[in-house]
């Protein structure tokens, strides 16, 4: 490793063992920025948790102001609602729909897997797209989850909207997260060379299945919601 020094105007190892000792002070700084951005980090992270305990008091104090809120999908949807009935036929379709994330999610972890070990090999961890791919992964992983997580407490009796809502959200958020990462390949695809367009392309065949499998489930589960249990879910925020 290398270090320009621009008083000599040349290039020194950054080897202790070769580093002559008007060195030493640039590695006492170094030591003393290091560690001083760990502390920064860590009050950071303090006065954030300070900030979001403000916040839940200030928000609960404001609560105890207000009149109860009602999800006006409880209130102005029950009759139009085939969920509460828990028909078989709605049932089984959410089963349908369980299936599919679960395969979007199965494909999602494949590629997940390749896209980590492309990060770990000389001809692909510098693939501009790659750190796009990986945050978008992160976040994905995450809805999908979450919509799963709710699938199954629905086919075992659930009937909250709220948990309908977060289910359809984070699908809809996957997707978003899916087309992203979508861009990010085909990123990668335009400085791959090599055995890196092999795996380059590993990963898009798997994402593609994560997306099909997930779209496949939206349309499903569209008509088994409705539309305004649907338009309620592009609403939340959380």
């Amino acid at each position: 490793m290398l270090y320009f020094d621009p008083w000599s105007y040349g290039v020194v190892p950054l080897y202790r063992s070769q580093v002559p000792d008007t060195y030493e002070a640039f590695f006492r700084d170094a030591e003393f920025i290091k560690h001083r951005i760990k502390d920064l980090r860590k009050n950071w992270d303090e006065v954030l948790n300070q900030v979001d305990e403000w916040e839940f008091q200030f928000n609960t104090f404001l609560s105890g102001l207000q009149p109860p809120q009602y999800d006006e999908w409880v209130i102005t949807n029950e009759r139009e609602d085939p969920l509460v009935r828990q028909e078989p036929e709605h049932i089984e379709g959410f089963r349908e729909v369980l299936d599919l994330m679960q395969k979007s999610l199965y494909a999602l972890e494949i590629q997940c897997s390749f896209a980590t070990q492309m990060k770990l090999l000389e001809e692909t961890k510098n693939l501009p797209g790659l750190r796009d791919l990986h945050k978008h992964n992160y976040e994905t992983s995450y809805h999908r989850t979450t919509a799963l997580g709710c699938l199954y407490r629905i086919l075992n009796g659930e009937r909250h909207p709220h948990v309908f809502g977060i289910m359809i959200r984070c699908m809809i958020e996957s997707e978003e997260h899916d087309a992203a990462s979508e861009k990010a390949v085909m990123k990668m695809k335009q400085f791959a060379r090599g055995t890196a367009e092999k795996w380059v392309q590993t990963v898009h065949e798997w994402l593609e299945q994560q997306i099909s499998n997930l779209r496949e489930a939206m349309s499903k589960t569209r008509p088994l919601v409705g539309e305004h249990l649907w338009r309620y879910a592009q609403t939340l925020k959380y």
